[in-house]
């Protein structure tokens, strides 16, 4: 005589392997989730870096042409953004003799050699608001 328990087979039944696919559809969800949530984070740290940097540099090098320069003037540049005693520009003459001037254009800080045509310092998407001088 056979016992119906000896005829059971081991495994797993089809609700069990639902469930199982489901709980790990979702975990795999949520990885996925912070996985795009970190790379969007690092992409914007990445950005932000590339225009401190960028800043950096721009200001070290107008800190150091002004470092050597003699005969400074803000006389010619307008007062608009910065307060009543403060110039939105610099003119020096360069340690090579040679007329120099910092300003803001637009957004951008841009640097005027010999009266030359002007030329970006910053980077475009580098956005400067404010850029006084007061002597």
């Amino acid at each position: 005589m056979m016992h119906d328990s000896e005829n059971k087979s081991s495994g797993f039944t089809l609700i069990e392997m639902v469930m199982s696919v489901a709980v790990f559809t979702v975990v795999a969800l949520i990885a996925a989730g912070a996985l795009l949530a970190v790379a969007d984070a690092n992409r914007k740290a990445q950005a932000f870096k590339s225009v401190v940097n960028n800043l950096h540099f721009a200001l070290e090098s107008v800190t150091r042409n002004l470092r050597t320069g003699s005969s400074y003037s803000v006389a010619a540049f307008p007062r608009g953004m910065c307060e009543s005693e403060y110039a939105t520009g610099i003119a020096f003459t360069s340690q090579a003799g040679v007329a120099t001037e910092y300003f803001l254009q637009g957004t951008q800080i841009v640097r005027r050699v010999g009266g030359d045509n002007a030329v970006g310092v910053t980077a475009p998407e580098v956005q400067v608001s404010r850029f006084c001088f007061l002597l």
